[in-house]
């Protein structure tokens, strides 16, 4: 399946729950139900920080609202001289208990209560079992053919016993199961109901890379074991200090929510913010585009080299980037004939083609996957923003002298102050795992997560290093042709790109003067002013859109857009059919200057305010979104240079094509063929293009090679 959460849903319909709120002082009065508490394992070598093997390394929620919970409700039953039974995990040194590594050794400390439960040594109402096994019923048996727990239930005339501790998947389950079974054959007679309380419960944590150190040990992440409760705790109990739930059946608890917002870590923000500068490049170099025509083509054919030098090394490739940026732009600035322009041009494309690839990929690999669409999209507000920018300070230097000069020096400005922020920036945090600098790279992930979440990521990584073989070698870009889950990835990454550009968004851009023009408005300055209300439209959009795509998802997100660039183009092109249509001959020859081709230019502007109002939300940021995201760690650099190689390729197309296909069927038929192009666009969404919302990038992975060989056969990836 895609994900987790289709899996527990899909078990939860099998196994329905059936809930009811129960309270200490309630069970006190049920006449003839005597309650028993069981305690497992809350011992020092499973809840204590740093206490052994199995202990958690740093503090941990879940283990601490467990403890909590259990002695809460340990002091409530005693003082009610209600029993209580409490197991011990303890082992000797001769007798390991595989596939666990050593723990709960007797003598060490860890097989002993954790600190806020010892009281329950001296307590006259508790029975405690040291056990060497799982099974805590199962290590109650004595040699005579007796059981401890069975006794204890039968000595205290208990009905029903409520059960919490740790760890949920293992002894607390094969605890519960083996008493439900003993139970239905009368072997623990009166006993009648068993109730698991979920918050009480927790499971222990041995993550990926300590696994690997242990010979023989068996992995165990917490985070990725799915916990068995039977009840759950709800809101609105009357008194907490007593409150019990109860439930007449089982149920899969899901995995704790992730949460975590934009705005929620100015570490992530920084980083986000810092990388995105170089989609403000990208920006200001379109709109310069936009008014001087200078040529895409040296863009696209570097966008290869900036997937290569990624793969290597993330930053410098940044870096660099800004390097030739700066020194490209300065060039051009300063260019004393066209030449010195076409070199300085050169170098800006190359900077550029770095920048467009590294930029999203490093957002990505530093994000948390519940908000990394949205913290990608920011480059792509960053893009709009430099579009946006470079309009204003076209309007702001028309009446200088050197215009275009000012435009391509400023653009220098924003490459050095990246090139400052990188410099105190580290690499991806999963780029530096992959490269065996697990330190550094745990101590990035240290300041985007807290301590439970850290857990998790670093098991991810440790997972992904292991699995991911073809991280340590060079991938070329054949290679990528050989897998047919790449083939896959690779199709629906580099086809959002092509359509990105095929659906017009650049044909705007770049000729919206142009477009304004034409639609009846004659002045220069007032079609720069409504192209620079088109970019501040775009950029917008890109916010909305952040907003969105992980809220949303990538594909209803951008089968949104599209659905509505196709009306929006419908629009535009009803507007230039009423211009030429003779119909309308009453405004006479002079249109585009009567008041009638005034009301015809407005309803085109509209068309093009609707399109890029349906476009930057979707169609803008998901492309860029996707293709971060959709690629194994050794293909992400390469597939994603290509999939950019395939963005510029086609806006230097469509920017080339455009006006051309104007003079030759004219502006009403171009805009009719770009809406027959989004149609197209729509289907390849709809069969090719999967939802990547909130998955690892492991997850991600696993989906393309599901789709590649079935769910059985991405177990293992075929050429």
């Amino acid at each position: 399946m895609g994900s987790d959460a289709m899996m527990l849903d899909a078990l939860r319909a099998e196994i329905p729950v059936e809930e009811e709120e129960v309270f200490l002082p309630a069970m006190e009065r049920m006449q003839g139900r005597a309650v028993g508490l069981v305690l497992i394992d809350l011992v020092n070598g499973f809840c204590t920080v740093g206490a052994g093997n199995l202990a958690p390394p740093l503090p941990n929620k879940q283990i601490s609202t467990m403890v909590e919970e259990a002695s809460r409700l340990a002091k409530a039953f005693c003082v009610r001289n209600w029993p209580v039974f409490a197991f011990l995990d303890t082992h000797y040194p001769d007798k390991p208990e595989p596939p666990y590594p050593p723990h709960c050794i007797i003598g060490s400390g860890e097989e002993n209560f954790v600190p806020a439960l010892e009281w329950l040594e001296k307590d006259p109402n508790v029975t405690m079992k040291r056990k060497d096994c799982i099974d805590g019923f199962l290590c109650s048996e004595e040699s005579d053919g007796s059981n401890i727990f069975s006794n204890w239930v039968k000595a205290n005339d208990i009905k029903v016993v409520l059960v919490l501790g740790i760890c949920t998947d293992i002894c607390v389950l094969d605890f519960t199961c083996s008493l439900l079974s003993a139970r239905n054959i009368g072997r623990v007679y009166p006993l009648e109901d068993v109730v698991v309380y979920s918050d009480g419960c927790a499971t222990y944590d041995l993550p990926v890379h300590v696994a690997k150190n242990n010979k023989g040990a068996l992995a165990h992440p917490r985070n990725y074991f799915i916990t068995w409760d039977f009840t759950w705790p709800r809101e609105g109990s009357q008194n907490h200090d007593d409150r019990v739930i109860s439930g007449s059946s089982g149920m899969l608890d899901p995995l704790p929510q992730r949460r975590m917002s934009y705005f929620g870590n100015r570490y992530v923000l920084g980083l986000t913010v810092a990388a995105g500068i170089g989609g403000l490049l990208f920006g200001y170099d379109t709109g310069n585009n936009c008014e001087y025509g200078t040529s895409r083509c040296y863009d696209w054919g570097l966008g290869l080299v900036g997937g290569s030098m990624m793969h290597m090394v993330e930053k410098k490739a940044a870096l660099l980037a800004d390097v030739l940026f700066a020194i490209g732009s300065l060039v051009m600035c300063a260019a004393p004939d066209p030449y010195v322009l076409i070199t300085g041009r050169l170098v800006v494309g190359l900077g550029i083609g770095v920048a467009s690839v590294t930029s999203p990929v490093y957002i990505a690999e530093a994000s948390p996957s519940e908000i990394r669409g949205g913290l990608v999209s920011t480059n792509v507000l960053m893009i709009t923003g430099g579009q946006f920018l470079s309009y204003l300070v076209n309007l702001a230097f028309t009446e200088v002298p050197g215009t275009w000069r000012w435009m391509l020096g400023v653009a220098a400005v924003p490459a050095i102050l990246q090139f400052f922020l990188m410099l105190g920036l580290p690499e991806s945090p999963r780029w530096l795992y992959l490269k065996k600098d697990e330190a550094q790279a745990i101590c990035v992930l240290s300041k985007i997560y807290d301590p439970d979440r850290l857990e998790q990521e670093i098991d991810l990584l440790a997972i992904a290093s292991d699995v991911d073989l073809d991280s340590e070698k060079t991938v070329s870009y054949l290679d990528v042709f050989r897998s047919k889950e790449i083939r896959l990835a690779f199709f629906a990454g580099a086809g959002l790109q092509a359509f990105q550009q095929l659906t017009g968004i650049n044909t705007v851009m770049y000729y919206s003067p142009t477009i304004v023009q034409m639609a009846g408005f004659s002045s220069n300055q007032l079609a720069l002013l409504l192209s620079l209300i088109v970019a501040a439209m775009n950029a917008a959009g890109t916010v909305i859109g952040i907003y969105l795509i992980d809220r949303c998802g990538r594909r209803r997100l951008a089968l949104t857009s599209l659905a509505g660039v196709f009306i929006s183009l419908l629009i535009l092109a009803s507007a230039f059919f009423l211009q030429s249509s003779h119909l309308h001959g009453s405004c006479g020859l002079n249109l585009l200057h009567g008041s009638c081709g005034t009301n015809i230019g407005w309803f085109a502007v509209l068309g093009l305010a609707l399109y890029i109002a349906f476009f930057a939300p979707g169609m803008g940021p998901v492309p860029w979104a996707v293709n971060s995201e959709i690629y194994p760690e050794a293909y992400r650099g390469v597939c994603g240079g290509m999939s950019a190689t395939i963005n510029w390729m086609f806006n230097l197309i469509v920017a080339q094509v455009f006006l051309s296909l104007v003079s030759a069927v004219g502006v009403a038929w171009t805009f009719l063929i770009i809406a027959g192009i989004a149609v197209v666009a729509f289907v390849f969404v709809l069969v090719f293009v999967p939802e990547t919302k909130g998955l690892t990038f492991e997850q991600v992975e696993r989906l393309w090679k599901e789709r590649a060989w079935g769910t059985y056969g991405s177990l293992q990836s075929q050429p």
